[in-house]
C-alpha cells in the first residue's frame, strides 16, 4: 500500500499491514484480549516476580522516577509536535465522575497512553483521584 505524504510516496511495511488486517478480524470476532501481533515469546511474569502493590521501597523509587521521566517525555513530544492532540471529546463526562473509572488503551500505538495521560492532566479530576497504571504482561 502506498500513501502520498508531502508529494512523496511512503511505503507501508507489509508486516504492519498484516497486523492491521488481523486487528480488523479480531474486532469483528469481539476478541479484544488477543494479541494481534506475532511477537516473539517472552518470559512469563509470575506474581512473585513483580511488586504489583508497590510495597518495596525500591519499587516506590523506581515508580516515582519512571513517572517523572514519562511526564518529561510527554512534555517534550507535545512541545516538539512529535505528538499532536487535535481535540479531546467527552472530557465533561470524565469531569463529572464521582467515583472511579477504568480507562483502557490497546497500545497498538505506543503513544496512546500518553494521550490518556494528557487527558487526565487537563481534567478537573487531577489531584482528586489517584491514577493507577496497569500493564498486561
Amino acid at each position: 500500500m502506498r500513501i502520498r505524504k508531502n508529494k512523496s510516496i511512503v511505503e507501508k511495511a507489509p508486516d504492519r499491514l498484516a497486523v492491521l488486517e488481523r486487528i480488523k478480524e479480531l474486532e469483528l470476532l469481539g476478541r479484544f484480549d488477543v494479541d494481534a501481533e506475532n511477537d516473539p515469546p517472552t518470559i512469563e511474569l509470575l506474581p512473585n516476580m513483580v511488586d504489583y502493590l508497590n510495597e518495596k521501597p525500591l519499587s516506590k523509587i523506581k515508580t516515582k522516577v519512571a513517572y517523572i521521566a514519562a511526564k518529561c517525555f510527554l512534555w517534550y513530544i507535545l512541545k516538539t509536535k512529535k505528538m499532536i492532540i487535535k481535540d479531546i471529546k467527552g472530557i465533561e463526562n470524565f469531569n463529572a465522575l464521582k467515583s472511579g473509572a477504568i480507562i483502557t488503551c490497546n497500545h497498538f500505538n505506543p503513544f496512546d497512553c500518553f494521550a490518556i495521560e494528557k487527558l487526565l492532566r487537563l481534567s478537573e479530576q487531577k489531584g482528586k483521584k489517584h491514577l493507577f497504571k496497569v500493564i498486561r504482561e
